[in-house]
């Protein structure tokens, strides 16, 4: 669980810095922070603006939204998506994922503030799509991993 708030604290403090304009000892402090958040956090692989194809990827379908970033973690693969990505679109992609085999044990949470998926498939690879009003995002983790 402290693993993820850290990604979470790291893929919406990146996103913020990198909508705004930043002068040099701005950015040295926010790469600095950067690097001390990904070392705690074990995150590997960071990707801006595409799905990349992995281990993890390659057991999901390749979404419709807008990839923000991505990044390999020690504990799974994580995908942001960009701000317009809507509710409805995550929910449309959870039943993809279902139809895709992500059908074990799964669990859903629909309130106005946040919508969470969350499912397995046989292999006991697991999946959640997480949509709140500052992040939508896609946690992949394969077996033993979370």
């Amino acid at each position: 669980m402290k693993k993820i708030l850290i990604l979470t604290i790291f893929a919406t403090s990146l996103l913020a810095v990198s909508c705004g304009s930043r002068n040099k000892q701005q950015k040295a402090e926010q790469d600095k922070l950067t690097e001390e958040v990904m070392e705690i956090a074990d995150i590997k692989d960071v990707s801006a603006g595409n799905w990349v194809d992995n281990e993890y990827t390659k057991m999901v379908p390749k979404p419709d939204m807008t990839v923000s970033q991505s990044a390999g973690t020690g504990f799974g693969y994580s995908v942001v998506f960009s701000g317009a990505t809507t509710r409805d679109q995550m929910k449309a992609y959870a039943e993809k994922l279902k139809e895709a085999g992500f059908n074990v044990d799964p669990r859903t949470s629909d309130d106005s503030d946040m919508y969470t998926f969350w499912a397995k498939n046989a292999d006991d690879w697991r999946v959640q799509l997480t949509v709140t009003s500052s992040a939508n995002n896609l946690l992949i983790s394969k077996p033993g991993e979370m």
